[in-house]
């Protein structure tokens, strides 16, 4: 019976650490005190930096491009990693590029905003997507 019970909490085990692994982690999470009034995420070939951020409500979001092709930042509905589908009615699509280097956003609520690059393989291939939680 003992050994039942173990051979069953090992698969399951393994089984969680499966679905588990499937799930994309934030490479970096950078919290903003409450008393910055902005803050920059680089919009780099290939990344967000930081890819995952947490502000205060009244914290300005700078969106600075820093790369060689153009990238957009575009909201989706989630949920983090989500390359799949785009927002119906996006809060954020924007295109940066050489010509147009930075976007200002000021988010208008708390909660998450997850988002992504659209254009064609920078999400799926590069890993392009983050997510702001606003407290």
């Amino acid at each position: 019976m003992e050994k039942n019970i173990f051979v069953l909490l090992t698969m399951l085990a393994f089984f969680t650490l499966q679905v588990l692994a499937q799930f994309p982690r934030c490479k970096s999470d950078i919290t903003i005190g409450p008393f910055e009034s902005f803050t920059t995420v680089i919009v780099g070939d290939g990344f967000f930096s930081p890819d995952c951020l947490t502000v205060h409500m009244g914290t300005t979001i700078i969106f600075e491009y820093q790369g060689n092709t153009n990238h957009t930042v575009t909201s989706t509905n989630g949920p983090f990693g989500n390359c799949n589908q785009r927002a119906l009615s996006p809060e954020i699509d924007v295109t940066l590029n050489n010509d147009n280097s930075t976007y200002i956003f000021y988010p208008q609520g708390r909660g998450t905003l997850f988002y992504k690059c659209n254009i064609l393989g920078h999400c799926e291939r590069d890993g392009m997507f983050g997510k702001v939680l606003v407290i």
